[in-house]
Parts: structure tokens; C-alpha cells; sequence
């Protein structure tokens, strides 16, 4: 039995092992119907679009999967406009997804006027790539199509393409001008996240949406102007509004100094000042009456913040990781501290909690380790939910709470784990 067992698991070891093997030495599948050389004489790969009335082809990858390219372009390329295979001449109209993936020795692209169509990550990882005119003939760009071109600095946009879509130009690090038609209608999440030499941008009337995190990680982005005719956007000192500039929607991260935000705005939307961490100094208005999720975290600069009693809603996050907020008020308007609001602001010493605040949600205080006081205005014990709400705040923190509000305050877990509360007198 035992050499029937160790003979039984020597053939299945021996059978994976075969299936390793087996597995390994198949060929990835090829994308392409046919390939030709280019006129600049590279090896271009094409997929048969239509052999009927009008024969198309795209220019697409060599392999279905990563690595998309084993054999890269190098230098310029010139992508003609029609091939013969076959004897059938077909007109070339598409750029596939992945197409130039990582063909990352690609110094310039010549995209010719019969091209409607540039697929998703077409050119990603093109890292040699500087330069890049499209042509008005494409009418659709897919997502991630120029991401990672970290040599590219200038690009002209095809004025018949309506959008720019999700991460177009992401981590185009080196992207310092680029021109915005008034074809596009949307621009989309990330479409240029960390592009960190883009200083200025200018959005034309035709845009109607703006998505998340567009400009985020644009270190040195000062400025972004709205065109005056615009029906959904305004901009002012180079800060991006709404319309009616009631929401303030993006700070730009590469402005610097204090700012004093309009009385027109009523809402800071989420992430608006994300990452801002040259602003040191912010007004807020009374005519703000929301804060959104993320609105400051991680303005690194920012020392101190007066919250106007007319703020009823703080998102979760809004002033995390303020690493050198010292002062902050909570309004007597607020009635819950959402989670994270002041997660590791770690030069916070001293916080007050008004008498309106009934609930404080997990890690609303995380790691404010330099908290050396909590004064609690209410004689009833705001509700701790969630986790870790005063997780790294010293036990030993005082908690200064009304007279006669002790026994309640004792009563409740996450209060009496302090062993310094101290009843105030009025």
C-alpha cells in the first residue's frame, strides 16, 4: 500500500509537471490577420475590420494578451493610410486596443486623416514618445490610450472627439500644454492625473462634465480657466466652480498661499483641495453649508481652520492627514463627526466638541497623538460608533466635560478608558 501511494503521487507530480511543460511552450494567440511593412519600414500588425464593399483593417497588437508587443517600433513611425494584402488594397481606420502598447522606443507617430478610432491603452507605456498630433478624422479615443507617455509634452486633440475619456493622459509626467477642442463634452476620471509639469488648462465651452480626480497629483497646475460661455463651468482666479459658482469643485494642487473662498459658494465639493499642500491659509465663508468627503485631506500646509456655524455636513476625511493643523473648531451646527474627519492631523493639541455633536464615528480622531485635550460641551456623552475613534490619543489626554456630567461620562466604555476627566465649572 505505502509503494502503491508514493508510486501513485510520483505519476501526479510527473503529470504536472508535464502540464507545465505542455503549457509553457504553447505560443501566446496572435492578434493580427497580417502584417506589412510601414513606409518608415516597421513591421506593422492588422486585423481584417471588413473585406466587403469597403475592405478595413485596424492596426492592432501582435499578441492577445501582455506582453502585447514582442517586436517594438523603434524611432518614427509613419502609419500609412491604406494596405495591400492579397491583392485587396484595405483602408486603414482603426488603432486597436493595445496597438503600440509598450512600444516604448517610439520617438514620434505620424497618424493618418483615415483613422476614426484609437483603442483602449493603445499607446500606453510609450515612454520615447514627445509629441503628438490627432488627426481630425478620430472621432473616439479609448480609455488609457496615452497614460504612461512620461515624454510627451505637447498634444493636439482631434476637434471631433466628444470625449476624453478615463485616464487618457494619466502619469503623462513630462505633459506641459495641452489643447482642449470644443468638441469634447466630457472629460473623464483621472484623464490627467499626475501630468506634474502641466501648469495651466483651459476648458472649453462644449464641456458639460467634469469626472474624479482629473487633476489629481498636478503638482504644479495654478490655473484652471473656464471659457466665459461655458453653461456648466465657471472658473475664477484660476479655481474651477460650477456655473453659478455656488460649489467650489477643484483648488488647483500647485496654487500657493492663503485663499479666501467666495461668499457665493455653498458647497465644497469632495476632494476640492485634496492634496493641496501649498495652501496655508483658508477663509470659509458662512454662506458654506457643506464640506465634502476628502475636501482637505492631506493639506500639509494648513495650520489652522475656522468652520462657520452655518457648516451642517463635514464628509468623512475632510481634513485627514493635515499634518501640521494645530487649530480647528467644530460648529455648533454639526450634530455628528463623520469618520476620519481629523484622522492622523498629528500636531492637533486641543479639540472642543459642542453640545450639538451627539454621535463621533470610527477613526474620527485616529492618531491625533498630540491631543492633549478634549472639552466636551454637552452634560449627555456624545456616542462613540465604530472603531479606533481615539486610537494613538493618549489615555492620560483631559477630558474637560460640564460639572455634574461625570458618573454619565463614566458610564459609557469608550469615555472612562481616559483617566483624566475633569468636570469644568460653567
Amino acid at each position: 500500500m505505502i509503494i502503491y501511494l508514493i508510486e501513485h503521487n510520483m505519476k501526479n507530480k510527473l503529470l504536472i509537471l508535464i502540464s507545465f511543460i505542455i503549457i509553457s511552450i504553447i505560443p501566446e494567440a496572435q492578434a493580427y490577420d497580417f502584417c506589412a511593412t510601414s513606409p518608415t519600414g516597421h513591421t506593422l500588425y492588422y486585423n481584417i475590420i471588413s473585406s466587403a464593399d469597403k475592405p478595413i483593417v485596424e492596426v492592432t497588437s501582435q499578441q492577445t494578451s501582455s506582453p502585447y508587443n514582442l517586436i517594438k517600433p523603434i524611432g518614427d513611425l509613419v502609419i500609412p493610410n491604406s494596405v495591400i494584402n492579397n491583392g485587396i488594397t484595405y483602408s486603414i481606420e482603426l488603432i486597436g486596443d493595445y496597438a503600440f502598447n509598450d512600444c516604448n522606443r517610439l520617438t514620434s507617430i505620424i497618424i493618418p486623416s483615415t483613422i476614426t478610432f484609437i483603442g483602449e491603452w493603445a499607446f500606453q507605456y510609450c515612454r520615447g514618445l514627445n509629441s503628438l498630433i490627432i488627426p481630425n478624422s478620430v472621432n473616439s479615443i479609448g480609455i488609457g490610450a496615452f497614460s504612461d507617455c512620461s515624454d510627451l509634452r505637447t498634444i493636439s486633440i482631434s476637434n471631433s472627439v466628444s470625449l476624453i475619456d478615463i485616464a487618457t493622459f494619466s502619469n503623462c509626467n513630462k505633459l506641459e500644454n495641452v489643447v482642449i477642442p470644443n468638441s469634447i463634452t466630457t472629460i473623464g476620471d483621472y484623464a490627467f492625473s499626475n501630468c506634474q509639469e502641466l501648469i495651466s488648462i483651459k476648458i472649453p465651452k462644449s464641456v458639460k462634465s467634469i469626472g474624479s480626480f482629473v487633476f489629481d497629483n498636478c503638482f504644479n497646475l495654478k490655473s484652471i480657466i473656464v471659457d466665459r460661455r461655458n453653461k456648466e463651468f465657471s472658473s475664477k482666479d484660476g479655481v474651477l466652480f460650477s456655473k453659478n459658482a455656488d460649489t467650489l469643485i477643484c483648488f488647483p494642487e500647485g496654487k500657493k498661499g492663503a485663499y479666501r473662498i467666495p461668499k457665493s459658494v455653498s458647497i465644497i465639493k469632495e476632494y476640492a483641495f485634496f492634496d493641496c499642500s501649498g495652501l496655508t491659509d483658508i477663509k470659509i465663508p458662512n454662506s458654506v453649508t457643506s464640506i465634502g468627503n476628502n475636501a482637505f485631506s492631506f493639506c500639509n500646509g494648513l495650520k489652522s481652520i475656522i468652520i462657520p456655524n452655518s457648516v451642517i455636513s463635514i464628509g468623512i476625511r475632510a481634513f485627514s492627514n493635515c499634518s501640521l493643523l494645530n487649530s480647528v473648531n467644530i460648529p455648533s451646527s454639526l450634530t455628528s463627526i463623520d469618520s476620519a474627519t481629523f484622522c492622523r492631523c498629528k500636531s492637533l493639541t486641543s479639540i472642543i466638541i459642542p453640545k450639538s455633536v451627539i454621535t463621533i464615528e470610527g477613526y474620527a480622531f485616529y492618531k491625533c497623538e498630540r491631543l492633549k485635550s478634549i472639552t466636551c460641551e454637552s452634560q449627555i456623552p456624545p456616542i462613540i460608533n465604530g472603531r479606533k475613534t481615539f486610537y494613538g490619543v493618549n489615555n492620560s489626554t483631559t477630558i474637560f466635560i460640564p460639572q455634574g456630567s461625570k458618573t454619565k461620562y463614566l458610564l459609557e466604555k469608550s469615555w472612562r478608558e481616559f483617566v483624566n476627566i475633569i468636570e469644568k465649572e460653567s
